[in-house]
């Protein structure tokens, strides 16, 4: 029978690194409700580019850690957590539930952080140093969730 403390978890259940994840998870639950819902529909989309070929490689991850940090404020360490919540929950999701989240992005966001979200996902897609063609169709369709159109793409 394994050891248990006193809250009655298993030995070596509140170790460091698990206090660590406990601790992230705190903070992003004390986020405001605008900002989680920001943030979770960011990592969501950017994922969806990064996973639009079913490979995210290691330099996408990188370059989505790195863009939470830079445009949503997190720490890096929230950052990795926010990503593999976001990489979880992409694959779980349905086309339905894909397509809500951006459209909600859409009607969240003002006119020029829709571009700012639209540079992201174009960072991401030539993290790795190639975009590939499902790639570039995934940022199409995100795109026209977000409401622009072929002609605003091109320019």
């Amino acid at each position: 029978m394994p050891q248990t403390t006193d809250s009655g978890h298993p030995s070596g259940f509140h170790d460091e690194p698990a206090a660590t994840i406990r601790s992230m998870v705190q903070e992003l639950g004390a986020l405001d409700r605008a900002t989680a819902g920001f943030l979770n529909a960011l990592a969501f989309v950017l994922v969806r580019v990064a996973d639009a070929d079913q490979q995210i490689s290691r330099q996408e991850r990188d370059r989505m850690e790195h863009l939470l940090v830079d445009h949503a404020g997190l720490t890096p360490a929230q950052a990795v957590l926010v990503v593999e919540i976001a990489k979880h929950r992409a694959r779980l999701a349905d086309c339905g539930c894909s397509y809500g989240i951006s459209r909600q992005l859409r009607s969240d966001l003002d006119l020029d952080r829709r571009r700012r979200v639209l540079a992201c996902l174009y960072a991401v897609a030539d993290a790795d140093g190639r975009t590939t063609s499902l790639e570039r169709s995934e940022i199409r369709q995100i795109a026209h969730e977000l409401g622009f159109s072929a002609d605003d793409l091109e320019a």
